[in-house]
């Protein structure tokens, strides 16, 4: 008797649902481990066969990371990865990292280092001259 697992393929042949159609276990697209019935998900885009399928943890992580729900093979959006919307996590990274720009007060403060610095090099640059006039 045949496991629930064989179904029938597009060209008559029994096809191992568990693996790959060509007889080999079928492995998440992430982290290209072996996946089990109950561990995988289709991530819901354009792409086929194996390459439409991924262990829940991995694609979610994958997806957060990458910080929207674009594959980077079809294209497509993602429909089955939860936990992101498009862009949410790329616009609170922008927000927490953009720096703030100089204030008035900032500003003139460097120009007044500035001017001192270059004050100090001419006070230098004329105390050496004088030194070595002396001999």
């Amino acid at each position: 008797m045949e496991s629930k697992s064989k179904v029938l393929g597009d060209e008559g042949g029994v096809v191992d649902v568990e693996k790959g159609g060509d007889g080999t276990e079928r492995e998440c697209r992430v982290c290209h481990m072996g996946v089990e019935k109950n561990q995988d998900m289709e991530l819901g885009c354009a792409c086929k066969a194996d390459l439409a399928l991924a262990h829940k943890q991995c694609a979610e992580t994958w997806f957060k990371i990458k910080g929207n729900r674009t594959c980077e093979i079809c294209g497509s959006t993602a429909r089955n990865v939860m936990g992101i919307e498009d862009g949410e996590v790329v616009d609170q990274w922008n927000e927490g990292s953009a720096p703030t720009p100089p204030t008035t007060e900032e500003r003139n403060s460097w120009l007044g280092h500035r001017f001192l610095n270059f004050l100090l090099a001419c006070v230098i640059f004329a105390f050496v001259i004088s030194w070595l006039f002396r001999f």
